[in-house]
Formats: C-alpha cells, sequence, structure tokens
C-alpha cells in the first residue's frame, strides 16, 4: 500500500481549507490531525501569523505593519510554523502506518508475543 507524503503546499492547503475553510466529512480526520500539528508543533506567534495570513487573508506586508516586525520576520516565522506543522503531520502520518500495519497483522494472527 503506497501514502501520499506530506509536502508544504499540502501543509499549506490543509492550513487554508481545512482549518479556516469548510469541511467535508471525508476531511475531518486530516482536520484533527492538522490542528493537532497546528497546536503542538507551532508557537503563539506562529500560530498567529499562520491564522492572520491564511484565515484573514492578509498580505505578509499587512501582518509587518500590524505587528510592528519587519516582512521577513513575518515571512520566516510562516515558514518555521509550516516546518513545524509538516513535521508533526510526519509524525501523526507515521504513527497511523504503524497502526495500520499492526492492526492488519493482528487481523491475520501475524504478531510475535
Amino acid at each position: 500500500m503506497k501514502h501520499k507524503r506530506v509536502t508544504l503546499s499540502d501543509v499549506d492547503g490543509f492550513v487554508r481549507d481545512d482549518i479556516f475553510g469548510t469541511h467535508s466529512a471525508q476531511s475531518s480526520e486530516r482536520l484533527r490531525l492538522v490542528r493537532t500539528a497546528l497546536t503542538e508543533n507551532a508557537t503563539p506567534k506562529q500560530r498567529r501569523y499562520i491564522i492572520m495570513y491564511y484565515k484573514d487573508g492578509m498580505t505578509m506586508d499587512e501582518i509587518a505593519d500590524a505587528c510592528g516586525v519587519a516582512r521577513s520576520t513575518v515571512s520566516r516565522t510562516i515558514a518555521r510554523g509550516r516546518n513545524g506543522i509538516l513535521a508533526g503531520l510526519k509524525k501523526a502520518e507515521l504513527k497511523k502506518l504503524f497502526e495500520m500495519l499492526y492492526s492488519q497483522e493482528a487481523e491475520r494472527g501475524d504478531t510475535d508475543k
């Protein structure tokens, strides 16, 4: 079974569509994973800038003006936040993969005890 690898563009899409957009029933698990990754793997400042950028639709220049920082600070902070979210998603995907493999082995009776 082949699994799709999560990329930064996926993270952008997850944040934009799943966290702040409309939700479908099939995206609820992915939404939960992304929200957890956002909460656990991004700092409060990173979350704030990410929310302003994706949810509020502000440009990096607008965020910089509103927060009294340079645009490059906003850009770097969002990038670091996305990297943290990506790392959290990869951990969650790996855990889910192992859980799925273990449950398949258990169903077949292939587990070593």
